[in-house]
């Protein structure tokens, strides 16, 4: 047998073990061919309802805002809970909740701001601006529900966030929280912080008046 025979024979060889591989196993082929189908169309599928999701949540958006930005913070709360809680995954539904919670503490709903901002918070995590802003807002919530030291708390984790341009307002509004906690320690601790830190800041004079207000008491 030549070269080419021989070449030819092992081709034919393999072909029919191939075949006789798919008659023995038909079965396990027909099965992982029909689950390769359905994992395409299923991967395009999400693909494109993701798509979707982000166009629809995009318009939805785009009016919610319009309420918002012009104070109509009862209206775009409703509205942006609702695109929350339809699209919560996507970077719209996201910001639809960070949105929602501030329209429910600006027009006077504290407890669901609270609850809307705790949920944000573990969705800016990775976000150290973001991540003080939604600390911010919490313990706007709190101290909204007299919740004082819980707010103190919250002011004092945002005013520990990397990277806060904000950081000795949030200090200010954690000491003011502290001291209508009660808890002196703490108060007087966030007022230093104030004057140590940031003692060129708009913050530092009142944070001095009430570091001593503090300490005398």
């Amino acid at each position: 047998m030549t070269k080419e025979e021989l070449r030819e024979d092992r081709v034919v060889t393999a072909a029919s073990q191939a075949v006789d591989y798919a008659r023995s196993h038909s079965r396990t082929v027909i099965a992982i061919a029909a689950a390769l189908v359905v994992g395409i169309v299923a991967t395009a599928l999400i693909v494109n309802g993701r798509a979707r999701a982000h166009r629809e949540a995009g318009a939805a958006m785009f009016q919610a805002e319009n309420l918002y930005f012009s104070g109509s913070f009862e209206q775009a709360a409703t509205q942006l809970q609702a695109i929350a809680d339809r699209y919560g995954s996507t970077v719209s539904g996201k910001r639809a909740r960070l949105l929602a919670a501030n329209a429910h503490l600006n027009s006077g709903n504290p407890g669901a701001a609270e609850q809307l901002f705790r949920k944000a918070a573990g969705e800016y995590a990775s976000d150290p601006i973001a991540a003080a802003a939604v600390r911010r807002g919490l313990g706007g919530a709190l101290a909204g529900q007299e919740k004082w030291a819980e707010a103190g708390a919250a002011f004092e984790e945002a005013a520990t966030s990397e990277g806060n341009a904000l950081a000795a307002d949030d200090w200010l509004q954690a000491g003011r929280a502290y001291q209508r906690a009660g808890n002196r320690e703490k108060s007087v601790q966030a007022f230093r912080t104030i004057l140590e830190q940031h003692s060129s800041s708009a913050a530092a004079q009142e944070a001095r008046v009430r570091l001593e207000e503090a300490r005398a008491s």
